[in-house]
């Protein structure tokens, strides 16, 4: 049997997939506040090395169901949009911060998290 998803929005999305972005933020963080430079080079290192998943990714519809449906498929694949946006930073090795943040910022609008 197959299992609801959890703790959805008002847009039937997941404000758990939040957590698939945590190498970004944790990069993110790394890079505005005072690290010592392993932590920043680790940081930076798991945010290159990880793909991060898309929604359909996170939650697999063999485990999961009504994944994408009718009142969310818009929302998902422009989560999806922006997930392929953040997966080609990290395949150029694309660290431009203030481009991270307005991307994560736009997900964190439409998952509705205050991370």
């Amino acid at each position: 049997m197959k299992r609801k998803i959890p703790n959805l929005n008002k847009e039937n999305i997941s404000k758990n997939y939040r957590k698939a972005f945590s190498t970004v933020d944790y990069f993110l963080e790394c890079c505005q506040e005072k690290v010592d430079p392993r932590t920043k080079h680790l940081s930076k290192r798991s945010f290159l090395h990880r793909k991060i998943q898309k929604y359909g990714e996170y939650f697999d519809s063999e485990e999961y169901k009504d994944v994408v449906n009718e009142s969310n498929c818009d929302v998902i694949s422009k989560l999806d949009d922006l997930v392929d946006q953040l997966n080609k930073f990290r395949e150029q090795k694309n660290l431009e911060v203030e481009e991270l943040i307005l991307i994560i910022k736009q997900i964190n609008f439409i998952i509705g998290s205050e991370k």
